[in-house]
């Protein structure tokens, strides 16, 4: 037995009812489409709200119509809500939302102190790389300077060493000039 097909295994598909393959959406495209269909649950800007638990397998039945990849949604919503604005809602009082924006539960004290990890996380990381750029920043200044120094160095040495060529030169000069007054 072998793998191969045959031509009378071969199934005539007719292209006028079969669908095109559409390409799968990028992760731009698919946060841009969050927001085009769900704007009351997936909000541009600051005043996000907490998705409710459990919202990526219902995103994943209700957008089985779309050209979206799981994985590439699974990375949206990570992208989604690790950003500090969504952090941020997590606070005494707020609620987490459905699809349609309508409250479903309760954020607990433990996601809220969660959230305030989070985000003491990426303050101290961010407050880490500012302090490198500026050490990096201040390393190149300082190299910058010493090249300078060096430049200016080198252009004096440069013009002693012309000026005493021509000193030496007139010296083999002046040499020759007596060595020929004594013969």
């Amino acid at each position: 037995m072998t793998d191969e097909v045959t031509q009378s295994e071969v199934k005539e598909v007719n292209t006028e009812t079969a669908t095109p393959i559409q390409p799968r959406l990028n992760w731009k495209e698919t946060l841009s489409l969050l927001y085009e269909k769900f704007p009351h649950c997936f909000i541009e800007g600051r005043d996000k709200k907490p998705l409710q638990i459990g919202v990526s397998e219902i995103l994943t039945e209700r957008l089985k119509d779309y050209p979206v990849s799981e994985k590439i949604l699974k990375k949206v919503l990570w992208f989604y809500t690790a950003k500090p604005s969504y952090l941020y809602a997590f606070k005494e009082g707020a609620m987490r939302v459905d699809l349609e924006g309508n409250p479903v539960e309760p954020i607990t004290e433990e996601q809220i102190a969660h959230a305030r990890t989070r985000l003491k996380e990426m303050a101290a990381r961010n407050k880490k790389s500012r302090e490198q750029k500026e050490q990096k920043q201040k390393f190149t200044e300082m190299v910058k300077v010493q090249e300078e120094e060096i430049k200016i160095l080198l252009d004096d040495a440069n013009k002693k060493l012309a000026g005493l060529e021509k000193k030496s030169t007139l010296s083999l000069k002046k040499k020759t000039t007596v060595k020929d007054y004594i013969k």
